[in-house]
């Protein structure tokens, strides 16, 4: 649904949106955490959930590189995200093999939302 649609059904509010049409998983995802998505983070939570992301890569499989991207790496004080490049320098890890468990493991850690 876009904007319009939500207009010409008189949708206005999230609470509207809420209550008056089926949503999607992901819309449901989306307006349960709407409040803590507009919320900024410093540079240095970042670098920690960064961290966080790299070591729980290695402990699946080493010798990743990370970079940090997005706002961060354009000097911003605050992100809305984490944008976070990996590669392997073998050039063969796909990421079929890597996310899965990355999931897995960061949800056990709750790193990251079920």
């Amino acid at each position: 649904m876009d904007y319009q649609q939500t207009i010409l059904q008189g949708l206005r509010t999230l609470e509207d949106v809420k209550s008056k049409i089926a949503l999607t998983p992901e819309q449901t995802v989306g307006l349960k955490y709407y409040e803590e998505f507009q919320q900024k983070m410093s540079r240095k939570e970042v670098e920690e959930i960064a961290g966080t992301v790299q070591r729980a890569v290695n402990s699946i499989k080493a010798g990743f590189v990370f970079e940090i991207c997005g706002s961060y790496r354009r000097g911003r004080e605050h992100c809305g995200d984490v944008d976070l490049l990996m590669t392997h320098p073998d050039g063969r890890v796909i990421h079929e093999s890597i996310l899965e468990p990355l999931l897995t493991q960061l949800h056990k850690s709750s790193m990251c939302a079920p």
